[in-house]
């Protein structure tokens, strides 16, 4: 076979141009169909370049890296590594560099040790990009065991733990990792492996769960792959690598791409659990304000629900994450939640009602004994029996839960303790010297607590005096 001739000043046969070999015709031009010499038919790309040679002899095909050379030494076809030995791959058990190496009868490594050439190195607990964020970092250089081989993805031994890692990402001990053009130019050996091997077994080669769309972009899918290397990363993004869909970590910082290779912002649910990004597409964390309210993200990113303990204060944060005070439900039980969001305890009066009120921000509900008397709680919280104190200006039990029965009602001693037996509305039920009466809930205080002007019981200012001019305009009037 001549190699380089020249007939009038133009090459004919193969020629090597930038790491590339070509065939040129007699015209000068150069071949792209395929074309058999001395028994070796060589397959070209569309625009020339040399793929292959191949060479049936008996049972065995012979593979040839360049014009009458037959391939040796390792092969990488960006879904898998293999090793070729004088043109033919090798399976089954062999040493490579004092390890041992398996092979399976595809021509595929599933037993081995590898290093890890992307720039950020991580270990899966699953096959699956989706648990980036429960990944574990490999330091450079690192060999790890593979001890399986599960479609794209390799699973090894590393510090003593089992996990997953990309084949796309790994590089065999001894080998130096592949530049991401060899990379590209590597995966185009995918079309002719998925016209060929692929059909034989698909299964073998790919989950099940991308077969059906492996199937349906099949051809013009392999088109694009081997008539133009600027598709190669589109490709194996779209359909199994995976490198832009889902979570990438850029500059130091995790992104969420979708299918379509778009950034996501503002909120969004990934995998059961609530994030934020910034309008550059970056995941945050920490305390972001948003649409009028503010949110409190983890270090993992995970919008933060219910309550939390944080820098030393207490919050309670909604089922969507954002922050609250005052009063609500949490499992169905009262709580409330200063505005301060300093952690807070005992008795407290807003409006027309006293509560009992623990560190968590639990309200009491049902019996309490304090200080040998007893009180009840409804269960929203509210006191509705107990013992107070009236704080007024005009300590008074009514007859009636009317202010207007002021002329009716029995004057009460400075300090003087009046049992609580029920709560209607904003009137309590008391027991006075054994009779039935009612007292605004304005006047009243729990009987040890002591009243301030304003009076201050732990949430701040209470409205205790509230009402005290209104009752005394309807006596004046009455």
């Amino acid at each position: 076979m001549t190699v380089t001739d020249m007939k009038n000043n133009e090459s004919i046969g193969w020629m090597k141009e930038k790491e590339n070999w070509y065939y040129y015709e007699k015209d000068g031009s150069k071949r792209k169909d395929n074309i058999t010499l001395d028994g070796v038919e060589y397959s070209f790309f569309k625009d020339g370049r040399l793929y292959q040679g191949r060479k049936q002899v008996g049972k065995d095909t012979l593979y040839y890296s360049e014009a009458g050379k037959l391939k040796n030494g390792w092969s990488f076809s960006a879904t898998s590594w293999s090793y070729l030995k004088d043109g033919k791959y090798v399976t089954g058990t062999f040493i490579y560099q004092g390890k041992p190496f398996e092979i399976n009868k595809y021509g595929d490594m599933e037993k081995g040790w590898i290093t890890l050439r992307s720039a950020v190195k991580r270990i899966y607990p699953k096959p699956e990009t989706k648990f980036l964020l429960k990944s574990k970092p490999v330091k450079d250089g690192d060999v790890l065991e593979v001890i399986s081989k599960q479609g794209l993805w390799y699973q090894v031994k590393y510090q003593g733990e089992i996990g997953y890692v990309r084949v796309l990402e790994s590089v065999i001990i001894g080998e130096s990792p592949v530049r991401s053009w060899d990379v590209a130019k590597e995966a185009t050996n995918l079309s002719h492996f998925m016209i060929t091997e692929y059909h034989k077994d698909p299964e073998k080669y790919f989950p099940p769960n991308i077969q059906k769309k492996f199937d349906k972009q099949l051809d013009s899918d392999l088109n694009v792959l081997a008539n133009g290397l600027q598709w190669i990363d589109q490709l194996k993004e779209a359909l199994y690598l995976d490198n832009k869909q889902g979570w990438v970590q850029e500059e130091g910082k995790w992104m969420y791409y979708k299918k379509d290779w778009q950034i996501i912002t503002g909120f969004q649910s990934i995998d059961g659990k609530r994030y934020y990004f910034g309008t550059d597409g970056f995941m945050q964390s920490g305390w972001v304000h948003t649409n009028g309210y503010d949110y409190y993200l983890g270090t993992d990113g995970v919008v933060q629900t219910g309550i939390q303990y944080i820098d030393g204060k207490i919050y309670y944060f909604s089922p969507l994450g954002a922050v609250q005070s005052g009063f609500t439900q949490v499992d169905g039980k009262p709580y409330y939640f200063d505005a301060s969001h300093e952690s807070k305890n005992g008795w407290m009066k807003q409006e027309f009602n006293w509560y009992l009120l623990q560190p968590s921000g639990a309200l009491q509900t049902g019996d309490f004994t304090y200080k040998d008397k007893k009180f009840s709680f409804n269960q929203d919280g509210e006191m509705v029996k107990g013992w107070v104190t009236l704080e007024s200006l005009v300590k008074k039990v009514y007859p009636e839960a009317d202010l207007k029965k002021a002329l009716r009602a029995k004057s009460v001693n400075k300090g003087e303790v009046i049992e609580v037996v029920g709560k209607v509305g904003s009137w309590y039920e008391v027991n006075y010297q054994g009779e039935k009466g009612y007292v605004h809930i304005h006047d009243a205080i729990i009987f040890d607590q002591e009243a301030k002007n304003p009076l201050t019981l732990l949430d701040g200012k209470v409205k205790i005096f509230e009402g005290v001019l209104d009752y005394l305009k309807v006596m004046k009037h009455s």
